[in-house]
């Protein structure tokens, strides 16, 4: 697979480079204790393909370029390295720091995975920074601390965490980006042939929908993060330019009227056919295919092409 563009806001699976299977997952969205805003669920999962694999990539500009948060799709909790620095802004039970505070929740004297999901507020700690490590891999290493990076060191789902120990560099710390869609299908649907005998143009209006068809509404869920999704696949797949232009244009529209949850409109169209002609207008759509079924989808694009031939 060729090599994918990190896009922020775009949503990926991370897969581990050693164990092939494994995908990071959040496994439970609880949280440890109520008003912590602390989640320790997580791991990887090479078992099946699900929802709580998918993490959002959000580029933390315009202060922090080219470091992003790490954010589960299904709960919107981020990656966070367990440093000393003070980061709550309001103390819990009298701790600053989250990983004081998470030592304190596990009654352990050290945090063997040294990170948690977190969905307080927004620190330095849960940036990542993504540096490439061969065969289309990456190691993602702690904004705060260069030696902190993400690591697979076991089989189990469990084993996995933040390596910080040393410089060293092995494979169990390299992950692979995979998309959000494995594939985007171009296909050209019919709308409408006109066949003209006559001397006179003909004409007639027909009513055409365009944007969202056979979507499950809350795998769309953002659609700044579909967009930024279907554009990494779209450098993947080799999509033309011209397919990616009426693509924008068609989420510009559904963008600007998302507030009535529409996601698809019927626009009116004239279909003109010239004297002694065979007309054919034709829609493309596009089939965006995912490893989970749910978010299988496909959008009609509002620009009609079409085909004449002499009668």
């Amino acid at each position: 697979m060729s090599k994918l563009s990190i896009k922020s806001n775009a949503v990926y699976f991370i897969r581990n480079y050693k164990h092939n299977q494994a995908r990071l997952a959040q496994f439970e969205k609880n949280e440890y204790l109520p008003g912590s805003k602390i989640y320790t669920k997580w791991g990887t999962f090479a078992n099946g393909i699900y929802e709580d694999q998918l993490w959002i990539l959000k580029e933390a500009l315009p202060h922090y370029p080219n470091s992003f948060y790490i954010v589960n799709w299904t709960s919107n909790h981020r990656l966070t390295y367990l440093t000393e620095m003070p980061q709550l802004t309001k103390p819990y039970d009298g701790f600053t720091s989250l990983l004081e505070l998470s030592k304190e929740l596990y009654g352990l004297k050290d945090i063997p995975k040294k990170a948690i999901l977190f969905g307080g507020d927004f620190f330095e700690n849960q940036l990542w920074r993504f540096s490439e490590a061969g065969d289309n891999s990456y190691r993602i290493i702690n904004y705060t601390n260069p030696r902190a990076k993400l690591a697979k060191w076991g089989k189990s789902d469990q084993d996995c965490g933040v390596y910080d120990s040393d410089d060293s560099l092995y494979d169990d710390q390299r992950w692979v980006l995979e998309p959000r869609f494995y594939n985007v299908e171009e296909v050209k649907n019919l709308v409408y042939e006109m066949r003209n005998a006559g001397s006179l143009p003909d004409e007639i209006k027909r009513s055409v929908e365009h944007g969202f068809t056979q979507v499950n509404i809350d795998s769309v869920k953002e659609v700044s993060s579909f967009k930024a999704s279907a554009e990494v696949s779209f450098e993947l797949k080799n999509v033309s330019s011209t397919v990616r232009t009426e693509f924008s244009k068609e989420i510009e529209i559904i963008t600007s009227r998302q507030t009535t949850k529409s996601y698809s409109e019927r626009t009116e169209k004239s279909f003109i056919c010239p004297p002694k002609t065979l007309k054919a207008w034709y829609q493309k759509q596009l089939n965006f295919k995912s490893y989970i079924e749910e978010h299988n989808c496909s959008l009609l694009l509002n620009n009609l092409e079409t085909d004449e031939k002499p009668l």
